[in-house]
């Protein structure tokens, strides 16, 4: 368990900072998305925010929080599909 000083917020910042360090690409485009605390039960994006649940991210050890933040990172990187069927997969399995 995590004391009780280490906040969602401060984990979710040191990822960003050793995503920064390790992956500077990822870091970098990381820093773009706004971090926003909900209530849906993992992580998404929207291209320009990052939503989170607090109790996943907290369950999170520090390497699978760099690659989930990665991750969501690469959803507003990659070009989106352009055909109507990869369009309809897309919706119905992101945010």
């Amino acid at each position: 368990m995590n004391p009780p000083d280490h906040t969602t917020a401060k984990k979710l910042t040191r990822a960003r900072v050793q995503l920064l360090l390790k992956q500077p690409f990822f870091g970098t485009l990381s820093l773009r998305l706004k971090l926003i605390p909900g209530s849906l039960p993992t992580m998404a994006t929207d291209g320009s925010r990052i939503v989170y649940n607090s109790a996943f991210v907290d369950e999170l050890k520090p390497a699978e929080l760099e690659g989930t933040l990665a991750h969501e990172v690469l959803h507003g990187a990659l070009p989106r599909p352009r055909s109507k069927r990869s369009a309809k997969w897309l919706r119905r399995n992101t945010f």
